[in-house]
């Protein structure tokens, strides 16, 4: 997993690159929130992306994903 949030969690984060995961590259849930920009995610075992859960948000700016192994 590259990066998961859940349970109310919050997360502000900038230019990362998140890479080579077995599963996921970005994991929010449970009425987490991210707020991202300049953010690639790349070659995941599963979709870059899994947004769930009510109250959830991501607002992502300059987001990139590509290969993931699904």
């Amino acid at each position: 997993m590259g990066l998961a949030l859940s349970t109310g969690a919050t997360a502000t984060v900038s230019d990362l690159w998140i890479r080579g995961t077995a599963n996921r590259g970005l994991n929010i849930q449970l009425g987490a929130s991210l707020m991202a920009s300049r953010l690639a995610v790349t070659d995941t075992g599963e979709p870059s992306l899994f947004i769930s859960g009510d109250g959830t948000t991501a607002d992502l700016t300059d987001f990139y994903a590509s290969r993931a192994r699904t």
